[in-house]
């Protein structure tokens, strides 16, 4: 699903609809797919919820890189990705532990209702970003 998406979603309308609204389409299949999985006792939404999470990530991930880039003065496009890109992979080093303590001590519903909850927020914070000018550098 995640590879559809990016491959062929993305690349297909991405620029048509804007990064903006891929984050944040790509952030609330994200919370849909936590509630799913949180709620899920059947197979078949449990699966729903998997291809929501892969739709999701397919959507989010290759247009916070463009929305980063597009905010980015030109001279700094490198320096903010590498930021970007750091605070991804220590979120993905870090997550997991949090993730794993929650779902073991409070259960996996506490855990995915957790997610979804931040998922939602970063969501909301994702509707007030500024419009990204294109070719521009921004504050120009």
């Amino acid at each position: 699903m995640l590879s559809i998406t990016q491959g062929y979603v993305i690349r297909k309308y991405g620029h048509r609809y804007g990064e903006r609204n891929f984050t944040t389409l790509g952030l609330l299949s994200g919370v849909l797919s936590m509630v799913c999985l949180s709620i899920s006792h059947s197979t078949g939404l449990f699966y729903v919820g998997l291809a929501l999470l892969g739709f999701g990530v397919g959507c989010a991930s290759p247009s916070l890189s463009a929305l980063v880039s597009l905010y980015a003065p030109a001279n700094q496009q490198g320096a903010e990705l590498g930021a970007f890109r750091s605070m991804g992979a220590l979120g993905r080093a870090i997550g997991p532990i949090f993730g794993a303590l929650i779902y073991w001590s409070m259960g996996s519903q506490v855990s995915y209702m957790s997610g979804a909850a931040l998922l939602f927020l970063a969501a909301m914070f994702s509707l007030l970003l500024p419009k990204p000018s294109y070719g521009e550098t921004p504050g120009n």
